[in-house]
């Protein structure tokens, strides 16, 4: 993930006590290092001053391609030269509000030029408002782990923001006809959104093909009764749909599998490499939902035990919820190797297909849906929860239970999960931080519900 680190400063300092401004630098230089510790790839420039230098730094931010500003104020800093550039960029900001000192006492010495950046971030923040420029902010001392850790979430969370609002997301075959929940205005967000075409062209080699079919056999467990010819198949139409997404960069893609047929270039409909796109960290929604695969390509990026689903069946006696979808799954997420079979399909006009299929291990989980609200409103509603595997051999269908952490009955977890909005297209994440969902919602603007 590359970030950039926005070290502001005061030219009045370097008129008055030039020498503050090689120690000013020197915290800058400290905090980057401690940004890069998170796993951080961060691009800085030398402290910034004055508009112009604001201006410039950002524009090189926007560049470089970073995907989240981190200011750090290495002294006060008046607003006014920093918040055209800031309130301008599309970049998410997170403020580093730290200092060099962890201790401030009674005797303080020299300590006080470059420990008093506080105001400066107090000054700007509320700029920041003024302009409607949304971002998060992290006080604490850089030295201190758990504080640091406040931090990473927060730059991970604006990390979301920006993945969200410059996706290319895929689509084949529309929007399944009657489905409502999920549809947005074309363009929302930003999105990109492209639709599957020119089949012929991704058509992949023999040598491909055989290659997959390799891959396949060291990777899944394959059922006696699978045909050669079934596979074959279902790998060929697999690799046009991964050759599709690479030529296209693809953040994530979504299947209406009603019109994923022979019209469209495809013989079998490739549910399979659905599977195997989500666990290279490609998102994926079915039924042609744009909004949960770009969410769900979104998340993958900072976690990539991630996956697409649907709550398909209530198991009152056991309370817990049944989790499955036609045939795609994160295969990384499995308890078990993947069990490759073959499967009827009646559909649509296209043959049989292979699909890689089994029980998500056990874990704790995040359970989350994006719900449109009309008129542009958005919620991302989330739940902790648990999935316990059954790890039977026997049990080689798509599936996984679902129960809400804190142990409430899962009718009073339905009802308020449907007050709130949620769709029936949702995304499962293993040990995923409740924080950032927040944070993400907050930098989008949506509400957000922690059931």
């Amino acid at each position: 993930m590359k970030i950039a680190l926005l070290p502001l400063y005061v030219k009045l300092y370097d008129d008055v006590a030039p020498a503050n401004h090689e120690k000013a630098q020197k915290f800058a230089d400290d905090a980057l290092k401690a940004l890069e510790k998170l796993s951080f790839e961060v691009v800085s420039v030398p402290l910034c001053r004055i508009a112009e230098e604001f201006k410039d730094a950002v524009k090189k931010f926007e560049e470089e391609k970073c995907e989240v500003i981190v200011t750090l104020h290495t002294a006060y800093s008046p607003s006014l030269e920093c918040i055209d550039a800031l309130a301008s960029t599309k970049l998410p900001i997170v403020v580093f509000d730290t200092t060099p000192d962890k201790e401030f006492e009674f005797s303080f010495g020299g300590k006080l030029m470059l420990n008093h950046g506080i105001h400066g971030v107090q000054d700007m923040c509320n700029l920041l408002l003024q302009r409607k420029k949304k971002f998060l902010i992290c006080a604490g001392h850089y030295e201190n782990a758990s504080y640091m850790e406040k931090v990473k979430n927060a730059i991970t969370a604006a990390s979301m923001a920006y993945s969200f609002t410059h996706g290319k997301v895929g689509n084949v075959g529309g929007v399944f006809a009657g489905m409502g929940d999920f549809r947005i205005p074309d363009g929302e967000f930003g999105m990109e959104n492209i639709p599957f075409k020119d089949a012929e062209e991704y058509l992949p080699t023999e040598e491909e093909i055989q290659k997959e079919i390799s891959w396949e056999k060291e990777n899944f467990l394959l059922a006696e009764d699978l045909a050669e010819k079934v596979q074959y198949d279902t790998v060929k139409n697999s690799l046009k749909l991964r050759k599709w997404a690479e030529k296209n960069a693809l953040d994530a893609f979504t299947i209406n599998f009603l019109k994923c047929d022979r019209s469209m270039g495809f013989s079998v409909v490739p549910f399979c490499e659905c599977s195997k796109a989500m666990a290279r960290g490609i998102g994926y929604a079915g039924e042609g939902d744009v909004l949960t695969a770009l969410f769900c390509g979104t998340v993958l990026k900072v976690n990539k035990e991630t996956t697409f689903t649907e709550m398909f069946c209530p198991d009152w006696q056991g309370n817990r919820i049944f989790l499955s979808h036609m045939g795609e799954m994160n295969i990384a997420l499995m308890d078990q190797k993947p069990f490759l079979a073959g499967r009827g399909w009646k559909f649509s006009d296209a043959d049989d297909m292979a699909t890689a299929t089994g029980c998500l291990k056990s874990g704790k989980v995040i359970l989350a849906n994006l719900a449109p609200g009309g008129e542009g409103k958005y919620t991302l509603i989330a739940c902790k929860g648990v999935l316990t595997a059954q790890n039977d051999p026997q049990l080689r269908d798509m599936r996984g239970w679902f129960a809400p952490a804190d142990g409430r009955n899962i009718g009073d977890f339905l009802e308020e999960y449907s007050r709130k909005g949620g769709t029936h297209h949702s995304i499962l994440s293993y040990n995923g931080n409740m924080e950032v969902f927040a944070s993400f919602a907050f930098l989008m603007g949506w509400d957000f519900v922690e059931i």
